[in-house]
């Protein structure tokens, strides 16, 4: 496959960008595109070789009702299948983008998806549900993940005492020793006995 017929970069990034036949463009020679969702240009090219593997056989249809039939038996599979991992989201999203422009170009020539190929509607509305659950799934993970990782800093940074600036000694720690008077007050009443507690008292009297 070469990467300047189905792949592209934008900031950073990589693109699957092919040519749509003319039955399914808008505008004539309008391009598809859809981020492959990666940086990595290996991981990129798996991705994208998995898309033209399917893509291929719409983009020599020559009209909307060809679109759909070629679409149609990797919507069967796709549809009873749940979504596995990132490359599999990527495909599907793109295999949604295109079949719903099929079906859509097929009801303005005034047919329904299902009168060609009974089934389609069922099939695609689960293949629609099933992509919408795995995509809201991975953004409510990410969301949690990142707030674990929010607290986290914030335990750690608490836990962690501050270091003293450089150049500078670390204070003493506080002497709590009690004043003197305190101490001999305190040492007055531990120390005697209880005969001469009863002598001072009477003495005092």
């Amino acid at each position: 496959m070469s990467r300047s017929a189905f792949i592209s970069r934008r900031d950073g990034r990589y693109l699957f960008r092919a040519r749509l036949p003319a039955c399914l463009s808008p505008k004539s020679g309008s391009a598809f595109r859809i981020s492959l969702r990666t940086a990595d240009y290996k991981t990129a090219k798996l991705r994208a070789a998995r898309i033209a593997s399917w893509m291929l056989s719409v983009k020599v249809a020559e009209d909307p009702e060809s679109a759909l039939l070629a679409l149609w038996p990797r919507l069967q599979a796709l549809a009873v299948e749940p979504v596995c991992g990132e490359e599999d989201r990527v495909d599907r999203a793109a295999f949604q983008g295109v079949a719903f422009e099929a079906q859509y170009r097929v009801r303005l020539g005034g047919r329904k998806p299902d009168q060609l190929v009974p089934g389609w509607d069922e099939h695609f509305v689960a293949l629609v549900r099933e992509n919408s659950r795995a995509n809201n799934e991975r953004e409510k993970s990410s969301t949690v993940l990142s707030r674990i990782e929010e607290k986290r800093a914030l335990y750690a940074a608490v836990a962690s005492p501050a270091p003293p600036p450089t150049g500078h000694a670390a204070p003493a720690a506080p002497d709590f020793r009690p004043p003197a008077a305190a101490a001999a007050s305190v040492d007055r009443y531990t120390r005697r006995t209880m005969s001469e507690v009863l002598k001072e008292f009477l003495d005092a009297r």
